[in-house]
């Protein structure tokens, strides 16, 4: 069961997996894509519109992922790196024993994830240590954001480098931001947004997400509105919509695939919802977006 004490926020522990990760030698990047979807029923994360690398640093790991119009799991070693794009999925699963650096992307900062894991406990629901910087990523970051993001060649000098330059910026991001004396409130607040950015789109509930992170139902609620300015169910709504926008944006996905991968498993609820938020049905929000008016 996860619990929010036995996470720690370490820059200490952080700077080490980063600097054990910068001497791996990198042979090969590849890339998790939205498309095709998710086996049906198969448990999925699916990134928001961040983007975030994966990789073990000891030992196998084995994802389940989309790559080049296929649906690939793939046994990964130390080397090899999964760049995943914005709005793609990955199913990792956790059946050897390994440790794993994960670093996300976000507009608003840069965040750090160490896992170890020994191959027969139940999968972990949040990483052992984390680390998040107080702003993102700087001009020159961004430059190898999109180098790294763009590239079709994974085995490509250039690709590596770039994931190496940005590794890099993010171990300066972790060493050089003093910003980390986390209250238990934020504290929390960040384990519950971990948490949600990765699970959103799978049905969850408020007493679903009280469990887990250890939490009265109540006390979740008062935490959201606080922090959010809304209950949970519209917080939780607000992140499936922004996502849904985005994925319409996509003219080969339908609306009963964008509504699954939003969460939803009737297409009928997710147009409701959706027209209530944004006023138009996805269809018609799509068509306006293909075709603004001038």
């Amino acid at each position: 069961m996860y619990e929010p004490e036995t996470m720690r926020v370490s820059r200490e522990i952080m700077l080490k997996v980063l600097n054990r990760a910068m001497k791996i030698n990198f042979r090969t990047v590849y890339f998790a894509e939205t498309r095709p979807l998710a086996p049906e029923g198969s448990f999925r994360t699916n990134t928001l519109r961040t983007q975030r690398l994966i990789m073990p640093l000891t030992k196998t790991k084995r994802i389940r992922y989309a790559e080049k119009g296929r649906v690939i799991e793939r046994t990964f070693v130390p080397g090899e790196v999964l760049w995943v794009r914005p709005y793609a999925w990955t199913t990792e699963l956790w059946d050897t024993d390994h440790t794993m650096l994960s670093v996300v992307f976000y507009e608003r900062m840069v965040r750090s994830l160490f896992i170890y894991h020994d191959g027969v406990s139940r999968p972990p629901p949040g990483p052992d240590v984390f680390f998040h910087s107080s702003a993102p990523l700087d001009t020159c970051g961004n430059h190898l954001l999109q180098a790294v993001s763009q590239s079709s060649s994974g085995s490509s000098i250039a690709v590596r480098s770039a994931l190496l330059g940005l590794l890099d910026l993010t171990r300066e991001c972790v060493e050089h931001d003093h910003e980390i004396s986390l209250g238990k409130e934020a504290f929390t607040w960040d384990c519950l947004l971990d948490y949600l950015e990765n699970n959103a789109f799978s049905p969850v509930s408020r007493e679903n997400v009280a469990k887990i992170l250890r939490l009265h139902p109540a006390h979740l609620s008062r935490l959201v509105k606080k922090r959010a300015g809304c209950c949970f169910s519209e917080f939780l709504t607000r992140m499936r919509m922004e996502r849904a926008a985005a994925l319409l944006e996509d003219n080969k996905l339908t609306v009963d695939e964008i509504a699954g991968l939003c969460g939803y498993n009737y297409t009928s609820y997710f147009i409701k919802v959706f027209r209530s938020y944004f006023v138009d049905s996805p269809a018609r929000y799509r068509e306006k977006r293909r075709h603004p008016v001038r």
